[in-house]
């Protein structure tokens, strides 16, 4: 079987689609299957990235690498997102995983990336190059009632093209010395950020 990697085409979103569908079957309401149509409305989603592995004119795997800007110990880097990969059931064990990552990162690389970071086992990922549990996680509970009383009311509301200008300020200040934050862009649409558990060079 000779298996070929090439971006993702029109005519192969259905076929992406059933193979994230049966490959996360554990995943509720097709979550893998919906981050990618998703991900396509975004402004700055690059067809480039959103790569198939294709096999005697089968496509039997996707992989879909998203570009973010994201902080690391002060400095703002440009990177990617590993964000979802799968191959399809009979075709799993046969190195398209594989060839989608290495094909996924030599693109990332070319278009300035500086680093390539995911979610994912960390037992199958390192082996692509990953290393895991670089950045961990800081957590602080307080009891409400150890909460000073405010003389503001909060009101909750949805977010308005109007407040981004502010957000983005506020994003600046609280993650200004963190180990790693996305930053979530200047768009009304971008998704939201992720915390990466690996994370890896893309060369």
């Amino acid at each position: 079987m000779r298996i070929t990697i090439r971006p993702e085409r029109v005519r192969d979103y259905h076929r992406i689609a059933e193979i994230h569908a049966l490959a996360f079957t554990y995943q509720p309401f097709m979550s893998e299957t919906l981050l990618v149509d998703v991900h396509r409305h975004r402004a700055d989603f690059d067809p480039e990235l959103s790569l198939v592995a294709e096999a005697d004119g089968e496509v039997i795997g996707h992989a879909l690498f998203q570009i973010h800007h994201v902080r690391v110990g002060g400095e703002m880097l440009k990177a990617a997102a590993l964000a979802p990969i799968a191959v399809h059931p009979d075709f799993q064990k046969r190195g398209a995983g594989g060839m989608l990552m290495e094909e996924g990162h030599k693109r990332a690389a070319a278009k300035g990336c500086q680093f390539v970071f995911l979610l994912g086992h960390t037992g199958y990922y390192p082996r692509f190059g990953y290393q895991t549990g670089m950045f961990g996680a800081c957590h602080i509970k307080l009891k409400r009632s150890e909460l000073p009383a405010s003389e503001y009311k909060a009101e909750e509301r949805r977010v308005e093209a109007g407040d981004l200008p502010e957000l983005t300020a506020m994003w600046e200040q609280w993650f200004e010395d963190t180990d790693l934050a996305l930053f979530p862009g200047r768009s009304i649409t971008p998704i939201g950020s992720r915390r990466a558990a690996n994370t890896g060079h893309p060369s």
